[in-house]
Formats: structure tokens, C-alpha cells, sequence
């Protein structure tokens, strides 16, 4: 066997099909797989482990040794601070240090802090007895010279199967123990062969003899425009290749190139799918989130992206699906239930849980004190209820597993984790989704195994956790995968990511993608005291500065072998600059010194000549002068002037057989939104509806009203005190707002809770003092509501819709007429101020129509008084003089009301015709009131509003202005979007 060795050739491609000067190769290795060879050939091969099991069987050793250089670092980060001292511990076995303690520790702590920690340490094959630290790449090192050495010193014949090492650097100038293999094998009979080494020149690998690559840099301003160009080079270079493929050509990649892949793919050219591995991939994810939601501080939206936590794969018929971690149905109910009340009581999660849960078909089901979870899980099936209450009871806080001090019992941990594999088990039985759940697994057996080494104890015990470590170790365990955007395909290029890699035929054209600097200074790790030490206990120190010239003569020597060499760089990448990689500085040194046009100059002026540097765009035009590229038709994304859209065939199939406010709200002003949300059933994720904010603040504020008022704490003459009011907000938060029970929420709770006890305490006072007596809460409304479709033939249908919805707060004062109050979360005092003074309170109209229905009251006996109550200012907003300031607005909530019914009539009709659209979004675009909130286009907008408002009132209707800033559409519509 023939081997080719090179310092920085770890990961190139084992068999080359040209060795250097044409002598044949069988192997192609680095420092690492010449070792791996070595060991295979000695009989010293071990399984591998991960080096995050290196750490934590280290970290055990570092605890045991307590020296006092690391200690305090130990006590706050154990975890980062074992990772790190094991790093230099690596490095001085792998240059040859044996583990001796320094001559005067006092002056050489850090080496001392090793020595103690080595002597608790038994290097050894994991899983054999007595062993405390699997080896790692050093070990492997020391271990394969210590064999080597004793053939050779005993003269025993043994078959290495190695006949030639071609080794591309001089073998004495190689770091640590290296020059000493070498020796070695030469002792055994391998014939070890330096390379030879010219020292003039102008660069690490001396004189450039021969011709110099002919180099080409093309510039982009971006990644999209460079992925553009370079795809065009290889299109190039393939048609040029005269119908042979493009094998004439090598691909260095310097970046991801999911974009240069995209551009590949619209030419039908073969994709090259290089991606960077990351730990934070989705295989990655479910644990994490697992152990967040069964800590004691429950984050809502964890739990919900837990319950939507799905893979994406394919059936057997190769069609996409979703498969859950969770049943869809399981899924489905909770996060529903989440959407209505964002937490999970304790109290009520307990007796989920428990054996007296309600299940599906019981009357305590129906219950009106049952949490939406409980509801939620009542409805299920038995095999999916027991899901749910499986997973509820683990969602309990467990005051055991999370001790005080912030440290976590490891026993208690791990145990939960046997319902997550229970689950990845039931996964992983879908074809598709197999490969994820062995994935995640494989997390899961690397975490629980990580927390053994970590923990254990000599009693045969656990110790607690930090709950900083514990963070630390599931990412460590994690899976380091690939991005699944982009995959290679099949091609007779030679894609390398390392210039020390490439291998060039005769003739090679290299592509370099990306060529910026990515390069990475090597630390000096040792002072000149510890490397004296270290040389006395027989290890050999390498200058830094040797190590890198190693490494750029590698790679250099790689380049320099091209005849041409085309480099493809953006000037920016993640909307930094970038620079240029310094290894295409020493090509242009050797340029210079071989062009006549360009001798004597500097690398800057070098790299930047016309004759080197050219743009994208440049670029792009000589393909166009020369015929070989043809220019498509500019199409220039613009605005639209109208959201007007046809539906053929009409849309009566979509009209509504039920309507609440929030679809009137929207119908009256959009009916293309309409069409899409409920018409169409199009909706934002499960995670995105669970209630945040505002939001939440203001349903959770409605429901500590409606305790107060069912538990009779509110009644005629009777004001509930602020402790009673306190009292119910504490008790809700976990079911209504679980977000402001979490620790770094303190701030925001107290404000909540503040705004929350004024504000009541003024609105019911001021009831009380009236003499307005609540007679309901969150009380349901079902009337019948008559409307009228107008065809676009002049024929009528009258039909009958079913309007239902909730009032927040109905009463009667002493004549006996309903006031509405309608209780909103927000400090916008003049937004609701105008609505009551121009006769816009649209809600309330609906409100007080609702109730007279009910009542059987006609429009002529008037429908009673309404106003808003704004929680935050504690403030009430009516015309109504007994509870607010306001005069009244030009329209009675009658009259406003019967142009609200003739403007949905209008709307309704036009959605039976097919004419979907949005009156207000065309007149803000027109106005130019999307994406400029200046004052002047407020005023411009606001003047053209009231002319349409009026033109709308000469047929009974209204126009109905919408905010589109909260519109989840838009961008589907077009209406927001990037023009550029």
C-alpha cells in the first residue's frame, strides 16, 4: 500500500485520481487518518464515542482532583470549564507530555491543575472495567508511537501493510509526535518519503518554478448575485466541456450554497449541497422543550410549541405529510384549548390527571368551572385522553426535581423522559418519520448517558445539577445534522470545501464559490515557562507560526497546481463586509512576479487589475455580447392599485349561515379578507393564536370580572374590596395568563395586577353608585338577523343568518333599560372617544341589537345605552352622562345599526356575484396610507375617509375604515410586500 500524507489532508478523498509527479496512491490521509490506519493495522481500534462524553468523564476527574487554579470556575460553569482544561490536557499529550507534575508547581499552576487531575484518570475503551476517560485523538497518538516503538525496539516482524508514506511536507518540521511516527515506521521498513523543498521563493512552499494559475475574481454586491454569477461560470464551463459533462471542472465551496444550488437547479445543472452542520436543527429541538415545559415555571408558549412540534416527510406514495409527536387529535384539542386560555391551572391540571378527571360523554364534562385543558381532554377519545392526562400530570410542578438554588434531581429527570421515548416509539413507527425519531433518540441516549458520567457519585448515587450545566449538556448531546434545503446531486465535478484538498488533472478549471476569508488564528496556548516544562517532561512544542505554514503551504501548493482559477466572492454576507481569503494574497505575489504588466506591484493593486477583478454584472454582459447567455424579460414587481379580485361563477356558496361581531367588523370594510379567513378557512399556526400581550392581559381581566360577579363578590350596593379582587387575579393567572407568573415577569405582574384592582374597583363602584345593577357576564347571544342579497340580475334573496357572540358586561338601570359595557384592554382613550362621538361604536350597536331580540323590543322603543370601559386607564368611554362625558353621536345605535345591516347587505351581495375586494385598502392605497403613518397622510386619508363615509350615508350605508397593521392578509393580497 501506497499512502499520500499531508498535514491538512484529513477528509480529503481517500484515492485521488493523481498523486503528486504521477506516483500512484492508495490512500490519501492526514495526521487523524493516518492514525486510524495505524490503529487498525496494530490492533488498537475502539468504537468512537462523542466528544461530549470525553467532557463529562473529565469534569468527574477535574471534581475528584478540586485543584485550586480552576476551582471557582468550576463552581459557577463545571461543564464549560471541564471542556476547556480537557482542550489543553489534549494538547500537551498529543505533543508528548507524560503526565508529570512541573518542577515548581507554584509558578506553573495550570500544568499542575493537569497533572493533578491525571492521576484520577484511566485512559481505556469505553465500557472496559476501570476506565475513567475514553481516549481521544491524542491518546490515540500516544498509544499507536508507544506500540510502535515497542516492535521496534523488540525487532518483532509485524505486517503494517504499508510499503510507501509520500509525505507532502518535510516529515522534521511536523508538530509534536509526528516526526517520531515517522522514525518509527521507517524502523519497521515502511519507506517514508519527504517531500522535496526548494528554499528561495516567494511563498511557504518556495519558488513557483512553473507557469502561475490563471486567476479570475468576480465580485458581487450580495450572496444572491454572486450565487447568480457563479452558476454561471459552471454553465459556462459545462457547455464548453463539447458534450463531454462537465468534468473539466473542480468546485471549491467556501460557503453554504443553498442559493448557488437554486441558481444550479434553473439551469439544470447538478446541485452541489453543501450546508454547515448546526446542533440546533429540529431533531435538536424536542428535547429541549421537553424539559421546559415540565419545569416548575411553566412557559405557555413552550408548551405550545411542543404540542405543534412535527416532522415533515413523506408517505408511501411520496406525497408531504406532518407527523407529531403527539396524535393530531391529542394535538388539535390542546392547542385549542391553549388558544382559549394561554396556561394550565395546577388545581385543574391535578384533576386532569388524576383518576376522577371527567372523561368524554360525562355530565361533569359540561361543567362551567372547568379549565379549557380539562374540556379539551374530555372530549377525546379514551386512548387520547390518556395521552393528555399522561402528559397534563407531567406538567405538574415537582418541587423534588427542582430543588432550590437552581439545581435539578437527575433521577426524577430522567425518569419523565420514559413518556418522551414512549412517544418517539409510537413516532417512529411512520416510515418516514423514522429516521427524526432514531435521531432524536439518539439525544435522548446521549443526554440521560451524559448525566450518568456527570452525576454519579462513588456511593453509586446522583448528585444534583446546576440547571446552567444541565442547559449545557442537552446541547451538547444534541445532533449536529445538515440543512435538508439543499441536497447533491450525481455530477462528474470534484466538490471539495478545503483548497489543501484538491487534487488537480491536467487541464482543471477551479471554481472557488465564495473564496472570503474564513480563516481562523491559531492561539499560542502555551507561555515560555509551561513550553520549557512540558520539553522537560518530553514533550516537543511547535510554534504556532510553524503550524500555520503548514497549513497555508497545504493548501497553497493545491492551488498553484490549477491552470485556471476562477473566484467567485460577495462583497457582503449576513449584511457584513467581507474580505477576500488571504491564500489568493500569495497567488497574486506569485502573479506579480511572473506578468510583466503586473510585475512589481503590491497584492491590493494585483487583485484588483481589470485584468483580474471584474463585477457580476460585468460579467453578465460580455455572456450577452458574446451570444452565449440571452437576457429574459425584466419583470419589475410593482403595487397594486386595487385589491378587486373575480371569482368566477360567484361565490354564494360562501355566504354565511352564522355571524359574529368579529366577522361583521370585517366584512363591512374587507370583504376579500373575509372571503380568506372564513370563507376560505385560511388561518394563522396553532403557536401564532395563543394569546400574548395585550390580548391576553384583556381576556384575563374579563374573566377575573366574571368570578367576581358569579361568585356574588358584586351585586346591588355592593363593591368587591381590593383584597377580594387580588385574590381572584392571583388565582386565575396560571389558568388565563400563565406568562406573568413566570420569575422575570414580577415587573409586569404587579403593573397587571394594579391597573387590574383600580380598575374594577372604579367600574363597579361607579355601577353601584348609579343604581345599575349587572345582571350578566360573558353572557351568549343567539338572534336571528335578516338579510338581503341582491343579485347582479335584480332578483332578491331574503335569508336569515344566525348572529351569536358573548356580551362582557350587560345591566339594567332602575327604569329597567339594558346598559351594555364593553371592557377592553388598552390605554387608546381617543380612538374610543371618536367611535362614541361620530357614531362608530359598531360593537355596541350589535350589542344592545342582540339583547332587544332577545327582549322582543323593536328599534322604535329605542335599544338602551352601551359604552366602552377601557381597563388600563380605568376609564369610562359613553355618551351615557350617568357613566361617562361624551355628547352624542349624529346616529342612535338604532340608526347605526340598520346602516351596519344595510352596508353587510351590500357586501354579502357583492360576494354572491363574485366581486371580492376591500373598498378601504383601495382607498388606502390610493392615499398612500400603507407603510407612511407621517401626520399629512393621516390628514389626507382621514379627509378622504369622510367623503366616502358620506357618499356611503346617501344610500343608508357607511364605510367602515380598517387599520390594516394587524391584518394577517396582507401580504397574501399583496397589499404589503418587498417591490424592490
Amino acid at each position: 500500500m501506497q499512502v499520500r500524507f499531508g498535514w491538512t489532508l484529513d477528509g480529503a478523498p481517500w484515492a485521488p485520481r493523481i498523486a503528486a509527479e504521477g506516483a500512484r496512491a492508495d490512500l490519501t490521509l492526514g495526521p487523524r487518518g493516518l492514525i486510524e490506519l495505524l490503529q487498525v493495522r496494530l490492533g488498537l481500534a475502539h468504537p468512537p464515542v462523542a466528544p461530549s462524553v470525553r467532557v463529562a468523564q473529565y469534569r468527574s476527574a477535574m471534581q475528584v482532583a478540586d485543584h485550586h487554579w480552576f476551582r471557582e470556575s468550576f463552581a459557577v460553569d463545571p461543564w464549560n470549564t471541564a471542556a476547556h482544561v480537557l482542550a489543553l490536557r489534549d494538547a500537551a499529550i498529543e505533543a508528548g507530555w507524560d503526565g508529570s507534575r512541573p518542577q515548581d508547581p507554584s509558578v506553573l499552576p495550570r500544568l499542575d491543575a493537569l497533572a493533578a487531575i491525571e492521576t484520577q484518570i484511566q485512559v481505556g475503551p469505553d465500557g472496559a472495567e476501570g476506565t475513567t476517560l475514553v481516549p481521544g485523538a491524542a491518546d490515540d497518538l500516544r498509544d499507536v508511537l508507544s506500540h510502535l516503538t515497542d516492535l521496534s525496539a523488540s525487532a518483532a516482524a509485524w505486517p503494517l501493510g504499508i510499503d510507501v508514506i509520500r509525505v507532502q511536507e518535510p516529515g522534521a518540521e511536523l508538530p509534536g509526535l509526528f516526526p517520531e511516527v515517522f522514525a518509527q515506521l521507517t524502523a519497521l521498513g515502511v519507506e517514508v518519503v519527504d517531500a522535496e523543498v526548494e528554499t528561495e521563493g516567494n511563498g511557504p512552499t518556495g519558488a513557483v518554478t512553473g507557469t502561475v494559475p490563471r486567476l479570475r475574481i468576480i465580485e458581487a454586491p450580495e450572496e444572491f448575485s454572486a450565487a447568480e454569477a457563479c452558476a454561471r461560470v459552471l454553465a459556462d464551463v459545462a457547455e464548453a466541456s463539447d458534450g463531454e459533462g462537465p468534468s473539466a471542472a473542480a468546485v471549491l465551496v467556501g460557503a453554504p450554497t443553498i442559493l448557488l444550488d437554486h441558481e444550479l437547479g434553473r439551469r439544470g445543472l447538478p446541485t452541489l449541497g453543501a450546508a454547515d452542520a448546526s446542533r440546533s436543527r429540529l431533531t435538536g429541538q424536542l428535547l429541549p422543550l421537553f424539559l421546559s415545559i415540565i419545569r416548575p415555571q411553566l412557559d405557555v408558549y413552550d408548551l405550545a410549541a411542543f404540542l405543534d412540534f412535527t416532522i415533515t416527510c413523506t408517505d408511501e406514495d411520496g406525497a408531504l405529510m406532518r407527523v407529531g409527536i403527539l396524535p393530531a387529535p391529542v394535538r388539535r384539542a390542546l392547542l385549542g384549548a391553549l388558544e382559549k386560555e394561554p396556561g394550565v391551572q395546577p388545581a385543574a391540571a391535578a384533576g386532569a390527571a388524576g383518576a376522577s378527571a371527567p372523561a368524554a360523554g360525562d355530565d361533569a364534562a359540561d361543567a362551567d368551572d372547568m379549565t379549557a385543558w380539562d374540556r379539551a381532554i374530555a372530549g377525546l377519545e379514551p386512548t387520547h385522553a390518556q395521552i393528555a392526562r399522561d402528559l397534563t400530570a407531567l406538567l405538574q410542578p415537582d418541587e423534588e426535581a427542582y430543588g432550590g438554588g437552581g439545581t435539578v434531581n437527575t433521577d426524577l429527570l430522567t425518569a419523565r423522559l420514559t413518556w418522551l421515548n414512549d412517544r418517539l416509539t409510537a413516532l417512529g413507527r411512520s416510515d418516514g418519520a423514522r429516521e427524526a425519531a432514531q435521531q432524536i433518540r439518539g439525544h435522548i441516549d446521549l443526554f440521560t448517558r451524559l448525566l450518568d458520567d456527570t452525576t454519579s457519585d462513588p456511593t453509586g448515587g446522583r448528585r444534583p445539577i446546576m440547571e446552567r450545566e444541565l442547559a449545557d449538556i442537552v446541547a451538547a448531546s444534541a445532533p449536529s445534522t445538515r440543512s435538508s434545503l439543499t441536497t447533491r446531486t450525481a455530477s462528474a465535478w470534484t466538490v471539495l470545501t478545503d483548497p489543501a484538498h484538491l487534487d488537480p488533472a491536467p487541464g482543471t478549471h477551479l471554481i472557488w464559490w465564495s473564496g472570503i476569508d474564513d480563516t481562523r488564528p491559531t492561539p499560542t496556548i502555551w507561555d515560555p515557562a509551561e513550553a520549557a516544562e512540558l520539553t522537560r517532561a518530553g514533550a516537543r512544542i511547535t510554534p504556532v507560526e510553524q503550524v500555520a505554514a503548514l497549513q497555508v503551504a497545504g493548501r497553497l501548493t493545491a492551488l498553484r497546481a490549477y491552470e485556471q482559477i476562477t473566484v467567485v466572492i460577495p462583497k457582503r454576507r449576513a449584511g457584513e463586509a467581507i474580505a477576500i481569503h488571504p491564500l489568493l494574497s500569495h497567488l497574486a505575489l506569485d502573479i506579480a512576479a511572473h506578468d510583466r504588466e503586473l510585475h512589481g506591484r503590491d497584492v491590493d493593486k494585483v487583485l484588483t487589475h481589470p485584468n483580474i477583478r471584474t463585477t457580476a454584472a460585468d460579467q453578465a454582459r460580455a455572456l450577452l455580447d458574446t451570444g452565449r447567455a440571452t437576457l429574459p424579460e425584466l419583470q419589475i414587481p410593482t403595487p397594486p392599485t386595487t385589491l378587486d379580485r373575480t371569482l368566477p361563477g360567484g361565490g354564494e356558496h360562501l355566504l354565511p349561515r352564522r355571524l359574529s361581531f368579529t366577522q361583521i367588523d370585517t366584512l363591512l370594510s374587507d370583504n376579500l379578507t373575509w372571503v380568506l379567513k372564513y370563507g376560505y378557512g385560511i388561518r394563522r399556526g396553532h403557536i401564532a393564536e395563543v394569546p400574548a400581550g395585550s390580548r391576553m392581559i384583556g381576556s384575563f381581566i374579563h374573566a377575573v370580572v366574571e368570578t367576581l360577579v358569579k361568585r356574588g363578590s358584586v351585586g346591588p350596593q355592593q363593591v368587591p374590596t381590593e383584597d377580594t379582587i387580588t385574590a381572584v387575579f392571583d388565582e386565575l393567572a396560571p389558568r388565563f395568563a400563565s406568562p406573568l407568573t413566570l420569575p422575570g415577569a414580577r415587573a409586569e405582574r404587579e403593573s397587571v395586577r394594579r391597573s387590574t384592582v383600580d380598575a374594577l374597583s372604579t367600574l363597579f363602584g361607579t355601577l353601584a353608585e348609579q343604581d345599575i345593577a349587572i345582571r350578566g357576564v360573558e353572557e351568549p347571544f343567539h338572534v336571528p338577523l335578516d338579510l338581503t342579497i341582491t343579485r347582479p340580475d335584480g332578483t332578491v334573496d331574503h335569508r336569515t343568518a344566525d348572529l351569536t357572540g358573548s356580551i362582557d358586561l350587560s345591566a339594567r338601570d332602575r327604569r329597567g333599560d339594558s346598559v351594555v359595557i364593553d371592557l377592553k384592554w388598552t390605554r387608546a382613550v381617543r380612538y374610543y372617544r371618536d367611535l362614541v362621538t361620530t357614531s362608530r361604536a359598531l360593537q355596541l350597536a350589535t350589542y344592545l341589537y342582540a339583547l332587544s331580540r332577545e327582549e322582543g323590543r323593536s328599534s322604535a322603543d329605542g335599544y338602551g345605552t352601551a359604552g366602552y370601559f377601557l381597563l388600563e386607564p380605568g376609564e369610562f368611554i359613553s355618551d351615557d352622562p350617568r357613566i361617562g362625558d361624551l355628547p352624542a353621536g349624529p346616529d342612535t345605535h338604532p340608526e347605526l345599526f340598520a346602516k351596519m345591516r344595510a352596508t353587510l347587505d351590500f357586501e354579502l351581495s357583492r360576494i354572491a356575484a363574485g366581486d371580492i375586494g376591500s373598498d378601504a385598502a383601495d382607498l388606502a392605497i390610493a392615499t398612500g396610507r400603507i407603510g407612511d403613518s407621517s401626520s399629512r397622510t393621516r390628514k389626507e386619508h382621514a379627509d378622504a375617509v369622510g367623503l366616502r363615509d358620506a357618499a356611503a350615508a346617501e344610500d343608508g350605508r357607511l364605510f367602515h375604515d380598517h387599520r390594516f397593521d394587524f391584518n394577517d392578509f396582507t401580504l397574501i393580497t399583496g397589499l404589503t410586500g418587498d417591490f424592490t
